[in-house]
C-alpha cells in the first residue's frame, strides 16, 4: 500500500445488504480489512497529508465528536467537526513540546545554515543553544558564536540573532557564552527556522574542536 494512503473504499455502514450471497463473505472480510488499514494508518503524519473523512451514511462532527488526527511535524491533535480538521491541541493538555533538538560534538570548522524546522502556522518558538571546548587548539582560537534565522510572521522581514556569543579563550571545557539565551521568536508559516556557527578560528597543529547542543521548542 502506498503512503500516504487514499482511502479506495468509502465507508458504507449499509453495505453489504442483509440480501448478499453467503459466498461472497470472504471478500467482504478482506474489503473490511482494507478499509480498516487504511483509516488507522492516516491517524498520524504529516499535517500535509491529513486525509478529508468522507461523510457517507456516518455523522462525524458535532460539539466534543469526531476523528482524531495527530499531527508529526507540528505536534498538533486536529479534530475532524464534518467539514474540517480543528485544532483542539490546548483542550487536551497544552502545547506541543520540542521540536528538535540538535547535538554535534567534534565540530573544527563553522556550520552553514541549516534548517531546523519549517512552520506549517505562525507561532512562537524559543531556541536556546550551548557551546564548548572540547579540543583546544595548540596555539589560540576562537569557538564561534551561535546564530538562528527565521522569518517575522507580522512584517515578512527576514530575521537573524545571535543566541551564544564568541569566545577567545583557548582551553578544553571553555564554554560559549550566551546572550538573549534562550530565545523566543514569533515564525511565519512556511519559512525555515534555521541555525548556523560563524567566526570559528584556530591556531596551532592541532585544531580546536567544539560541540554543539541546540534546541528548539514550540510552537505555543
Amino acid at each position: 500500500m502506498a503512503f500516504p494512503p487514499v482511502f479506495t473504499n468509502n465507508w458504507d455502514t449499509t453495505f453489504p445488504p442483509d440480501t448478499q450471497l453467503a459466498n461472497l463473505l470472504g471478500q467482504d472480510l478482506r474489503n473490511f480489512r482494507t478499509d480498516v488499514m487504511e483509516r488507522m494508518s492516516l491517524l498520524s503524519g504529516t499535517f500535509a497529508n491529513r486525509p478529508t473523512p468522507e461523510v457517507i451514511n456516518a455523522s462525524w462532527g458535532g460539539a466534543g465528536y469526531g476523528l482524531l488526527y495527530f499531527s508529526t511535524d507540528n505536534n498538533k491533535i486536529y479534530q475532524w467537526n464534518g467539514a474540517a480538521w480543528v485544532d483542539i491541541t490546548s483542550s487536551i493538555g497544552g502545547s506541543s513540546v520540542s521540536v528538535v533538538q540538535v547535538d554535534l560534538t567534534a565540530q573544527g570548522a563553522n556550520i552553514g545554515l541549516t534548517t531546523l524546522v519549517v512552520p506549517v502556522a505562525n507561532g512562537f518558538y524559543r531556541a536556546s543553544a550551548y557551546t564548548v571546548t572540547s579540543r583546544a587548539a595548540t596555539t589560540s582560537s576562537t569557538m564561534p558564536n551561535v546564530v538562528i534565522s527565521w522569518t517575522d510572521a507580522d512584517s515578512s522581514v527576514a530575521e537573524a540573532t545571535g543566541i551564544v556569543n564568541i569566545t577567545s579563550s583557548n582551553f578544553l571545557g571553555n564554554i560559549g557564552p550566551p546572550t538573549n539565551n534562550p530565545f523566543n521568536i514569533y515564525a511565519k508559516a512556511g519559512v525555515a527556522i534555521k541555525y548556523q556557527t560563524t567566526g570559528y578560528l584556530t591556531s596551532g597543529a592541532t585544531s580546536m574542536q567544539y560541540a554543539l547542543h541546540l534546541r528548539l521548542e514550540g510552537p505555543f
